[in-house]
């Protein structure tokens, strides 16, 4: 989020996305800006704001800062935390930050957060969504999360796969616990991997997972 914006007066400073000079009769604002959604420390940037980046795309620096169209790495305003988080990780480039939630993009750190507290919603599973994302399984195990042994490193590549893993899930849901899916090991653009299901009861944050055999069901799930 914007947090400054003022003529030059003092020391030279560089547009973030230009990289050019900041002339002391051009405008400018500073932003805090997050290169990963766990980061406790910012960064500070600073963009032209009524400039023409190119002779072609009539956009200003500070509005190339996020758009898709002008190249990768764009950043985005997360409305929960109320940070400028860049949209996918810089270091790979296909780890998205970004998730859709009630109708919003909300940043990973933000969606890790909800899923933790209310679980992966019920209509996502029904619509065959694999909703999840990589955890530290230690946050997990804290939150009272427990394992389900039969769903563990669970394989998932064709459609037959995903209704399974949604048929399990739904039917712990319906017996009241949350269920959370972690990625342990996914393609790139995340079409298929292996994913871990762990559950919890919802009026208990520390009941035991007891007989969460989904033979249950009298069908055998193909896991690795």
């Amino acid at each position: 989020m914007p947090t400054d914006m003022k003529k030059i007066t003092m020391a030279k400073i560089h547009c973030y996305e230009c990289g050019k000079d900041i002339r002391r009769t051009k405008e400018y604002t500073t932003l805090e800006v997050y290169d990963s959604p766990f980061d406790e420390q910012s960064k500070t940037i600073h963009l032209h704001v009524d400039n023409k980046i190119s002779e072609h795309y009539g956009i200003s620096c500070e509005e190339a800062l996020y758009d898709e169209h002008w190249a990768d790495f764009r950043y985005f305003d997360c409305p929960l935390c109320q940070r400028t988080i860049i949209r996918q990780c810089p270091t790979n480039g296909w780890h998205s930050y970004v998730r859709d939630y009630e109708d919003q993009e909300i940043c990973l750190g933000c969606f890790e957060r909800i899923i933790i507290k209310e679980g992966i919603a019920r209509e996502r599973f029904e619509a065959g969504k694999l909703d999840g994302m990589f955890f530290n399984e230690e946050d997990l195990v804290n939150a009272g999360y427990e394992m389900v042994p039969d769903m563990e490193n669970f394989f998932v590549r064709t459609k037959y796969d995903v209704e399974r893993y949604c048929s399990v899930a739904l039917q712990y849901i319906d017996e009241g616990y949350l269920v959370i899916s972690e990625y342990e090991h996914m393609a790139i653009g995340g079409l298929e991997g292996y994913q871990t299901m762990w559950i919890k009861r919802k009026e208990s944050s520390d009941s035991k997972l007891i007989n969460h055999q989904t033979d249950r069901e009298e069908v055998t799930i193909h896991g690795h």
